[in-house]
């Protein structure tokens, strides 16, 4: 009997915890035409959470931005951010939507994060996204990069004077950007850190 009870009290627990989590607000949940968004679960904190500005662009190797932004997305404000919100492919395939613009981004980033791809090319040669770049970058408290991000970082001249690192086959280019190669899985250079896969 006494079981039964507990598991009942358990049982409403949760499906309140549930109904809360689930769908804090449900005209909210309406408005929001997302498929899925329904599932997110809301994360409350009594503290102001990190911001982190992940440029995304056409051509963006997704496991270099999906990697990190699944594991900050827990404890940060994460913006997605690209010159418009239109959807993008990336080099796999899989089509991405930002949710940011270089306009609306937060003047004041913790971490300003560019990952890698083949698209890399052409965000190099795109002075906006650079000038956004170096705006940003001068403040954030941490620069980062995953694989030839770095080039971009160092396009937008955020890598002079640093050590750093990127894919194997780019990493004499570095130098052209003010910036000392490392040839390691992990670079770390005061505030700069790049991963290379």
């Amino acid at each position: 009997m006494i079981v039964s009870k507990r598991r009942a009290i358990v049982t409403l627990a949760a499906g309140v915890v549930a109904a809360s989590v689930l769908n804090p607000d449900k005209s909210k949940a309406e408005e929001n035409s997302l498929q899925g968004s329904k599932y997110f679960v809301s994360r409350a904190t009594a503290r102001p959470k990190p911001k982190i500005g992940m440029l995304i662009f056409p051509g963006v190797t997704s496991l270099d931005l999906i990697g990190p932004q699944s594991v900050l997305a827990a404890t940060s404000d994460i913006f997605l951010i690209w010159k418009n919100k239109n959807l993008l492919l990336s080099d796999s395939g899989l089509i991405l939507k930002p949710d940011t613009t270089l306009e609306e981004s937060p003047k004041n980033l913790d971490v300003l994060f560019v990952p890698g791809g083949p698209g890399q090319v052409e965000v190099m040669r795109d002075s906006d996204v650079l000038k956004f770049l170096a705006d940003r970058g001068s403040r954030a408290n941490y620069v980062t990069s995953v694989c030839t991000g770095a080039l971009v970082l160092g396009a937008a001249g955020l890598l002079q004077g640093y050590k750093a690192g990127t894919h194997w086959a780019a990493l004499s280019l570095l130098p052209l950007f003010g910036a000392k190669p490392v040839n390691e899985r992990v670079v770390v250079d005061r505030n700069r850190l790049e991963h290379v896969h």
